[in-house]
């Protein structure tokens, strides 16, 4: 498989892409920079062609490549599990003790895990970390600066196969993570917590996905109450104070796109004016650099710190405006409209309440 058209762009990297779907969405003026690398183990789930749909529904006119591959904690040999639902294939086996739980509504149809997940063949297929892929594919050619995974009770493991790229290029993780142990031992998301902070990457939180889906008691219809939450997609950020000292502007200006993607436009400001302004000509770079003019012309206000000593109320109040900040009209112009609004909603509740 030949990236080199794709050495300059963006990349998303999804494991388990069956189907095609991404737990991710990013503004379509962006489709020109992004790539989507789509990695599945078994060769009928990542068709080329096929396309991508991310979580808003839009599949991206970006590039997208695929590739069969397992991930793994380490380069070595591991057993898949192909099995009754082709979306339980994993190369972890359901644990006895959850053969009765099961999900209402999947297809309207009561989906018992022990059936869905009944092993029809196990293969031995070659397993690699994410590491050793990227070092593949060349140095610095198509590292992910998301790393998405929906890899049915594996994303910890995969997860400890991308060390390298995790204190290099990832600036965010967006990855199923169970809560309940379906696949024995720990819950992934037990798992994921600590390693991920031990990498200065947090909780940032989870991808809405309707009523949780997990139940242990199949009672007949009239005697069903709220299911428990078995598994979530989580998402986790990077802090920005771990990016590199000195980093050069265009890795800052894809910082701060993964972070206004996730909804944390403040971890993008904080990135963007402690760094250079990114001189690159590409739509995330050109973003990037209005951003970091915009946010520069916030006034330095703040409400009053605990321990201050001030009263409550307002301490200097000032002319609350609804009028768009030039931030805000930043990022909406770009397509990060939930991010805008959400932006102006805290700045016109806490200005009431800011001192200079």
């Amino acid at each position: 498989m030949d990236l080199s058209s794709g050495c300059d762009l963006f990349w998303i990297w999804h494991v388990g892409s069956r189907g095609g779907f991404l737990p991710v969405a990013f503004p379509a003026a962006f489709d020109d920079s992004v790539g989507l690398l789509l990695i599945d183990a078994d060769p009928s789930a990542s068709v080329p062609g096929q396309g991508a749909v991310l979580l808003d529904d839009r599949r991206p006119a970006c590039m997208q490549q695929h590739r069969c591959e397992a991930a793994w904690c380490d380069d070595t040999n591991v057993e898949v599990h192909f099995t009754a639902c082709p979306y339980a294939t994993s190369t972890r086996r359901l644990d006895p003790r959850f053969r009765d739980w099961f999900v209402f509504g999947n297809g309207d149809v009561d989906y018992v895990l022990g059936p869905a997940h009944e092993v029809r063949r196990t293969e031995t297929v070659a397993a690699r970390r994410l590491d050793s892929l990227a070092r593949e594919l060349a140095p610095g050619m198509a590292r992910p600066g998301i790393l998405s995974i929906d890899a049915q009770g594996a994303s910890a493991e995969i997860v400890a196969g991308a060390e390298s790229l995790l204190s290099d290029s990832v600036d965010a993780v967006v990855c199923e993570a169970e809560t309940i142990p379906f696949y024995g031992g720990s819950p992934s998301l037990a798992l994921l917590l600590p390693h991920l902070a031990d990498r200065h990457f947090f909780l940032s939180g989870i991808l809405p996905t309707g009523d949780p889906w997990a139940s242990p008691c199949r009672n007949p219809i009239g005697l069903r109450g709220s299911p428990l939450l078995g598994s979530v997609d989580a998402i986790f950020v990077r802090d920005p104070r771990s990016l590199p000292a000195g980093a050069p502007g265009e890795r800052v200006a894809r910082y701060a796109f993964v972070a206004c993607m996730m909804g944390h436009p403040d971890l993008a400001a904080a990135a963007l004016l402690r760094a250079e302004s990114p001189a690159g000509t590409s739509s995330i770079e050109r973003f990037a650099r209005e951003f970091r003019d915009a946010a520069a012309l916030a006034p330095a206000r703040y409400p009053p710190a605990f321990g201050s000593g001030l009263r409550h109320g307002r301490a200097d109040a000032a002319v609350v405006r609804g009028d768009a900040s030039a931030l805000e009209r930043c990022l909406a112009e770009h397509g990060f409209r939930a991010a805008a609004t959400d932006v102006q909603a805290r700045r016109l509740h806490q200005s009431a309440h800011a001192s200079s």
